[in-house]
C-alpha cells in the first residue's frame, strides 16, 4: 500500500511540474525552454536556469542579447554593434540570429582593420584587401626621387 501511495504522489507531483502555464522566473532552475517565463532563456550546462540574455557573457561578447525560442540570439544590428565581436572582428550586422560581417563598413570600424589591415568583407570574414597590398608594394618599390 505504501509503494502505491508513494508512486501516486510522485506521479501527481511530476504532472503538476509539467503543466503548461507554470513558467518560472529569472534565476529559477529549468530543464527546457518552456519552463521559463517569456523573455527568459533556459541557459547553462549542468545546472540550467531561466536567465535574461542581456545579462550573460554571450551578450557582451557576441551580441546574443535577446531570448527567442529558448536561445539567446542577436535580434538587431544595434545589439551586434555593442558587442566585442563587432569591435574586434567586424561582425556588426544581425543575420539569422547571429552577428555577422555585413560589408566593408563593418570591417573598417574594427580593431582587426586598424591593427592588422583586415578591412574588406568577404563572406562572414574581414580580409586584407589585395589591391591595397599591391599598391603598398608598388609604393615601396618606387625609387626615391
Amino acid at each position: 500500500m505504501n509503494t502505491w501511495f508513494s508512486t501516486g504522489v510522485a506521479a501527481f507531483a511530476l504532472t503538476l511540474a509539467l503543466l503548461p502555464g507554470c513558467s518560472k522566473g529569472e534565476g529559477k532552475t529549468c530543464f527546457k525552454q518552456s519552463d521559463c517565463a517569456e523573455g527568459l532563456a533556459c541557459l547553462g550546462d549542468a545546472l540550467r536556469r531561466c536567465e535574461k540574455c542581456d545579462t550573460v557573457d554571450d551578450c557582451i561578447a557576441e551580441g546574443l542579447c535577446t531570448a527567442k525560442e529558448g536561445a539567446c540570439i542577436a535580434a538587431s544590428d544595434e545589439e551586434c554593434k555593442k558587442a566585442d565581436i563587432c569591435k574586434h572582428n567586424g561582425a556588426c550586422t544581425a543575420k539569422d540570429g547571429k552577428c555577422t560581417v555585413g560589408g566593408d563598413a563593418d570591417c573598417k570600424q574594427s580593431t582587426a582593420c586598424a591593427k592588422q589591415g583586415f578591412c574588406k568583407a568577404k563572406g562572414n570574414n574581414c580580409i586584407k584587401d589585395k589591391t591595397e597590398k599591391k599598391e603598398e608594394k608598388e609604393e615601396k618599390d618606387k625609387p626615391e626621387g
